[in-house]
Order: structure tokens, then sequence, then C-alpha cells
């Protein structure tokens, strides 16, 4: 039955591309684009995978976004897209069939305020340990392999029974599943509320906010306050641990702001402090980064 999943990524970013060409190789898989000149780049070209010194052609299928609310044939939707971004594409996530199962990969939590606004009988909430980098339309370079760590936000038994078995088909491109999807996006929240932001005002790549030791000592401040919120502990080595294997990673909003892009601070900072006043809980320190961010994204 995994044989005959029919896969649809939305988004065209490093981690679209990187799921839509991983996929590709043993499932029908189609990338939808938000550029036509994207979707015809890879149909012509194929998806150019790089990892380390190994290149890798791989041929999904690719169409722009807007032609998603007549793929009436894709079992399951990986949407790979930032929080911000899914407002524009909420008017077409509507109008797919509740049979599709949607998978969100977004940062943060600020996405789950659009969930149950969809029809999908399943939806189900993942987090991304893959590190990539889009480097040209059709070209994806993967410099850390990770696990996609998923739970279910909502769930019918049919559907839990075949995506459990596709998921654990994955043998090279590995899924964990996880009982409660609020634990396992706190654990993912904590990392990037921490290291995302440093790495953007600093502009400076993940292994340095623990090489330097003045980064390393507001890194950890910060962790801890984060944690306060969070209800989490022990999350320092984590963190330590993330930024070691990523060490010469650009977290994404790092590379936001450099492109002067928008950030994803409302879903994975602004969430927090939400939090943290309703519970009345200072934190200074990431109220302070906020505002930085805010400033960066304003000031580009």
């Amino acid at each position: 039955m995994e044989q005959k999943m029919k896969i649809g990524v939305l988004g065209g970013g490093a981690l679209g591309m990187l799921y839509g060409g991983a996929f590709s190789e043993t499932y029908p898989t189609t990338i939808y684009t938000r550029t036509e000149e994207q979707a015809r780049k890879i149909t012509q070209n194929g998806l150019l995978l790089s990892i380390g010194t190994k290149r890798k052609k791989l041929f999904p299928a690719a169409l722009v976004s807007g032609k998603l609310a007549s793929s009436q044939s894709i079992d399951i939707l990986f949407v790979a897209l930032k929080s911000y971004q899914l407002p524009a594409v909420m008017p077409l996530l509507r109008q797919l069939p509740a049979h599709i199962v949607l998978c969100f990969l977004s940062n943060g939590i600020g996405h789950l305020a659009y969930l149950n606004d969809l029809p999908a009988r399943t939806v189900i909430v993942a987090t991304s340990e893959h590190g990539a980098v889009r480097e040209h339309l059709n070209q994806l370079d993967w410099r850390g392999m990770g696990k996609t760590n998923y739970s279910y936000y909502r769930q019918i038994r049919e559907d839990t029974v075949m995506l459990d078995a596709f998921f654990e088909a994955q043998t090279e491109f590995i899924f964990q599943k996880h009982a409660d999807y609020l634990p396992m996006l706190f654990r993912k929240l904590i990392a990037n509320s921490c290291i995302n932001p440093l790495t953007a005002i600093w502009q400076v790549n993940n292994g340095q906010l623990i090489e330097v030791e003045g980064y390393r000592r507001i890194l950890k401040v910060l962790v801890t306050e984060v944690e306060g919120v969070l209800g989490l502990t022990d999350q320092w080595e984590q963190v330590v641990a993330i930024c070691r294997g990523t060490a010469e990673n650009f977290s994404s909003m790092a590379t936001d702001i450099a492109n002067q892009r928008p950030t994803e601070a409302d879903s994975i900072l602004k969430p927090i402090l939400e939090m943290a006043t309703e519970k009345g809980i200072g934190t200074p320190l990431l109220e302070l980064i906020y505002e930085k961010i805010i400033h960066l994204e304003r000031k580009s």
C-alpha cells in the first residue's frame, strides 16, 4: 500500500525541494512552487541535490501552486512554508478534499492557529531536523541529515494506519512519531527561539554561538528564560548539540535578515512572549531580542 502513496509538497524553498526530491526517488511526487519559472526549471532540468561532494539529479513533477486545487489525486500534502506565507495559500488548502492529508513543516507554533479552518480530516504537524540550503531554483545543498518528527493534530484511524506504515517504511529519510504534538513542537521551538534570532542579530553561523564565549553566555541565559515559559528543563545540552551538529549552517532567520526578507519572529518568538505574559513570567532578554529582530526587518 505504501508504494501507491502519491505525494505533494507545497513550497519550493530549501525544505520543500528536499522533501520533494527525497520522496521522488520512490513515490510519485509533485512540488508546487510559487512561480512558473521554478516549476519550469525543475521540470526541464530536474532537481539537482548536493550531499557533500556527491551530486544527484532527481525528477519530481513540478507545478505552480495555483494548480494545487485541481490536483485531487495526491494522498498527502507536505506544507513546507513559513508561517507568514500561510495566509496566502489558505484559500487553496480550503479547496482540497477532506481525504488529502495535510502535514505542516512550519517552524514555531504560529501555524497552529490556521489548522482548525481546514477541511482535511487528518492533519499532521511535524518538525524537521534536516539542514538544507537552496542554491538555485532547482539546486539544493543538503548540509545536515536528521529526521522528521511528526504527531497528529487531528486524525481518523483509517488514515493513521496507512500513514504510520508509510512513515515507518522510510528507512533512509527517517520519520519518528510522537504521541503529543505540543511537547514535540516545544522542543524544536526552544532551539529555534534561541539559536535563530541570535545568529540573525550577529550574522554568525550556528557554531559560533557556542564557540565565542560572549555569545555562549547570552545563549545560555536565553535558553533558561525560554525553558521557564515553556515548562521545559535540561534543554541546554540539546541546544549546544544542535549548534555543534549544524556548526557551519546559518539559520533561516539569519539568512532572511541577510537577504532583507521577512522572518518567522511572529511565529517563533511572539507566541513565547504571549505565554510569558499570561503566566506572569519575566523575559527581558527575549523581549529585547524580539524587538531587535523586528527593527532589523523594518530597516531592511
